[in-house]
């Protein structure tokens, strides 16, 4: 296959991507859920442009680079800038939370925006962030959950996103599913020759070009206007690895293309003279994998004898991953415990949907809310516990497996010392793995399903692809990550995530002093390496606490004596005090996120000065913070627990307080 890429002008928009980019932007933020402006900030002069290659496969696009035929990438990228080897982007592998990761520095699980569709509970009814509907929503449902669950931030509380924090200075998003704040947004109405041509002509080769193009008129504009910070999505390589495959010849043709296309974009930066002053970034949302069998979860439910009136609901959006839905005892706004999974009261009788599901070929594992702070893995021979713990604002994971491993952890060697089912800071699995830290993430907030179901490698929802996405493998997990600016270290590097990039383009424009990373997850790349101040006392709190999350609270507990003193022993040596005043503080902290989410209820109940909220997430936003104040109280009551325990112990001093979980 030939394409002059200088002359094609066919313009083609896969119609699932079209149905991803917003066409406006309803801000949730502190008070008032409305447009920020900042206040003009002192930027460094300099650019940013971000190019997202949507759904490559690092090594496809590594393999064009390597054999030549991407030549402008390898000189700018490879022999003059910086690449990272193991950059991931965020669970599920999907478009949406891919994207807003790079714009905020937050994973699925904490921007509110963890699928591509979600079931409203309160509503009863489907957000999908794809259909015509829906796909405005992406924007207004941003909800930074690492701010929300933060005592100091005194309102409900949104992340800024870059596009916000740089404003007034111009910002442009082109062709992507999320764009909160951007000065330029393109396009700004349906595209409708890009439907056509995604529908009928079936050439996905200029869309690319058009992103491009729109790009160059951008920076054709006076030196005032040019935008600061750019992100551009690319949608061929995606629409071609979906039709024919993530390694398939039309992707590396279209990754040529963009090698042309690129170059001419460097030469408008020279000649504007700015070229000098501009950091490039490619990347990629997420990756992607062969398929080609259809996994139709739904006709196989309803074959077992589940109805749609026995009150389930699957997420079906054509990936390798989907959520399940299902009523608690109480109807919908009830969150099913693990009990009422394994035996669903279906009209044709009582039904293990976990069982069931992890018998079917084209499932891998399913996964599933244990309660609060806590996630259950199964696949058909094994099952594995996610415990996430927070003390001392600094957060806890543990994994631990019997039988076959789900999550094919232990078949790294190097993650050995991980998988006791002891709680370890979220440095040591940044390092090795992330799938307990993106797995509890995304449990962590109510709104998401009840059980996650990831698809055999093989295997799609919806229909048969030749490539897709979703999952927690490599190949959808690793993204390319290349980068090239002044000042720019030329080599290759090692770990990075997607959430890394907002600190960084911060630090870049000066602002991270400003903005020092609070209610966000990543790290500034090329900074030196803190070095992370080990705590013995909250590491053993965390191991106490996980102690106890299997436990009824202590006033019910048979065997007290016993517990405590197994609980004791988890507390080392000369540190009994540290570990009594630590207990005492982090009750304090859990006490004031209590504080904090019941009023934010309270005032989203007042009908004389109400929580603003967008009317349609208003009674969503009710049911979700009265959750989520239920849990912090629980959390509360569990840490008043090991107060106790240790005072009846004699390892702390009887506090004055009335104990606030109790009040």
């Amino acid at each position: 296959m030939e394409v002059d890429f200088a002359t094609a002008s066919v313009y083609c928009f896969s119609p699932v991507r079209f149905f991803k980019r917003p066409l406006l932007f309803l801000l949730l933020v502190l008070g008032p859920w409305s447009v920020v402006r900042s206040p003009a900030l002192a930027l460094e002069d300099i650019y940013v442009i971000q190019f997202v290659l949507d759904g490559v496969h690092r090594e496809v696009l590594t393999e064009e680079v390597r054999s030549g035929r991407l030549p402008n990438l390898k000189k700018y990228f490879l022999e003059e800038g910086a690449i990272f080897e193991k950059a991931r982007t965020t669970f599920p592998t999907v478009s949406s939370p891919g994207y807003i990761s790079f714009a905020t520095g937050l994973s699925a699980g904490h921007s509110g925006v963890f699928f591509l569709e979600w079931f409203d509970r309160t509503q009863q009814k489907v957000v999908g962030y794809l259909t015509p509907n829906g796909h405005d929503r992406v924007n207004q449902d941003l909800l930074n959950r690492l701010a929300l669950h933060n005592s100091e931030e005194t309102e409900l509380n949104s992340p800024l996103t870059l596009f916000e924090i740089l404003h007034p200075a111009p910002t442009a998003a082109l062709y992507t599913p999320f764009h909160r704040g951007a000065v330029y947004t393109h396009p700004k109405k349906f595209p409708v020759r890009g439907l056509f041509s995604g529908l009928v002509a079936k050439d996905g080769f200029n869309l690319n070009r058009l992103a491009m193009r729109e790009l160059g008129k951008l920076f054709s504009k006076s030196e005032n206007k040019i935008p600061r910070y750019t992100l551009v999505g690319l949608y061929g390589t995606d629409f071609y690895g979906h039709s024919e495959g993530p390694h398939s010849e039309e992707v590396r043709l279209v990754l040529q293309q963009f090698d042309h296309l690129f170059a001419g974009f460097v030469e408008t930066l020279r000649q504007k003279k700015i070229a000098d002053k501009t950091y490039l970034i490619v990347t990629s949302d997420h990756g992607m994998h062969p398929t080609g069998k259809e996994l139709e979860l739904r006709d196989y439910l309803w074959k077992k004898g589940l109805r749609p009136s026995d009150k389930i609901y699957l997420t079906n959006r054509g990936v390798s991953s989907a959520f399940i839905y299902l009523a608690g005892s109480d109807g919908w706004e009830d969150i099913p415990d693990l009990h009422r999974l394994r035996h669903y009261p279906a009209k044709q009788g009582p039904i293990d949907l976990i069982g069931t599901l992890i018998k079917n070929e084209g499932v891998d594992w399913i996964a599933v809310r244990d309660d609060f702070d806590r996630v259950r893995i199964y696949n058909a021979a094994g099952e594995g516990i996610i415990t996430q713990l927070t003390i001392g604002g600094k957060k806890f994971y543990s994994y631990l497996y019997k039988g076959q491993d789900p999550l094919d952890l232990a078949a790294d060697l190097q993650l050995e010392n991980l998988l006791d089912g002891k709680p370890y800071p979220a440095e040591a699995w940044l390092e090795k793995a992330v799938a307990p830290i993106e797995l509890s993430h995304l449990f962590m907030d109510p709104r998401a399903g009840d059980i996650l179901v990831a698809a055999e490698g093989a295997y799609s929802f919806r229909t048969a692809k030749a490539g897709t996405h979703g999952s927690l493998t490599d190949d959808d997990m690793r993204i390319p990550l290349w980068i090239a600016g002044p000042g720019i270290p030329t080599g290759r590097f090692g770990e990075a995530r997607s959430m890394d990039l907002y600190p960084t383009v911060l630090n870049w424009f000066g602002l991270w002093g400003s903005n020092p990373g609070k209610n966000q997850e990543g790290k500034v790349l090329f900074a030196e390496k803190n070095n992370t101040e080990k705590n013995p006392t909250a590491a053993a709190l965390a191991e106490m606490e996980a102690a106890l999350m299997d436990l009824p609270p202590l006033f019910k507990l048979p065997n007290r004596d016993e517990v405590a003193q197994r609980l004791s022993k988890m507390i080392p040596g000369g540190l009994h005090a540290e570990i009594a005043k630590e207990c005492e503080t982090e009750i304090e902290a859990r006490y004031r996120r209590w504080k904090k989410l019941d009023r934010l209820e309270g005032k989203i109940q007042n009908p004389q000065n109400p929580l603003e909220v967008p009317p349609p997430l208003k009674n969503n936003m009710q049911w979700l913070l009265a959750n989520e104040k239920n849990i912090e109280f629980l959390r509360l009551r569990r840490m008043e627990d090991i107060k106790s325990i240790l005072e009846e112990q004699g390892l702390g001093t009887p506090s004055t307080s009335s104990g606030h979980g109790r009040d």
